[in-house]
């Protein structure tokens, strides 16, 4: 790796080991960004090599100081603003729009998320990650018939993925129907069997509605499959 990538993996074990400002401060360096003037520097920051892994470098230092600003500093606005200007320099990184995406659906901005998803779409048109964060922001927007149509295109190209199997149960939950949930589930957990997150959610819609033999059958099973993991 060069050395960019190695001031990555620093920062990154900076973190790990509770060092916050350490790895916020690295993390800034490699992005060419001043932390007390919230400035980006004129010249060209350490990660702004054009070449796959200077995009990654570049993307992943913005995610972790966007990160650390947002749950470790409390500077959400700080965390947007990294984003944004990682989508302005590098504007060709569908993933670095994706991640933009991700952040102004969580703060609940989500005509901004959309058009960063679409941005995204335009890049890469057939990346599965495309295409289940556009499933994402449908089921949050409660944008139900659209969450349906992904989902099942989800379901056709990519049929090892389980989270399409979760969107529709979302779904179906939000439209009142515990029972369809419940048999999307299964429907899943048939295709991709001992799938943890599958079977926690059967669990909890099979408690909500008061199905707690069966819910107890699903908590033995995932209880059986760690076990054997």
């Amino acid at each position: 790796p060069d050395d960019s990538m190695l001031e990555l993996l620093r920062a990154i074990a900076l973190r790990g080991r509770g060092n916050y400002q350490e790895a916020a401060a690295a993390a800034a360096a490699l992005i060419g960004f001043d932390m007390t003037t919230k400035s980006f520097a004129a010249e060209d920051p350490p990660s702004a090599a054009a070449s796959p892994e200077g995009d990654r470098v570049a993307r992943e230092s913005a995610a972790l100081l966007a990160s650390l600003f947002a749950e470790r500093f409390k500077r959400p606005d700080d965390a947007m603003m990294i984003l944004e200007h990682a989508a302005k320099t590098h504007p060709d990184d569908s993933t670095t729009w994706l991640l933009l995406a991700r952040w102004r659906q969580a703060r609940g901005d989500f005509t901004a998320a959309e058009a960063a998803v679409r941005r995204a779409a335009e890049l890469a048109p057939d990346e599965p990650d495309v295409l289940f964060t556009s499933l994402e922001l449908a089921v949050a927007q409660r944008r139900l018939d659209l969450a349906e149509q992904i989902a099942a295109k989800a379901k056709r190209l990519f049929p090892q993925d389980e989270l399409s199997f979760r969107a529709q149960a979302s779904v179906a939950l939000q439209r009142g129907s515990a029972d369809q949930a419940v048999a999307v589930l299964r429907e899943g957990l048939a295709a991709l069997p001992e799938r943890p997150a599958l079977m926690l959610m059967l669990a909890d819609v099979l408690i909500q509605s008061e199905r707690l033999d069966e819910a107890e059958g699903i908590r033995s099973e995932e209880h059986t499959s760690e076990l054997q993991s």
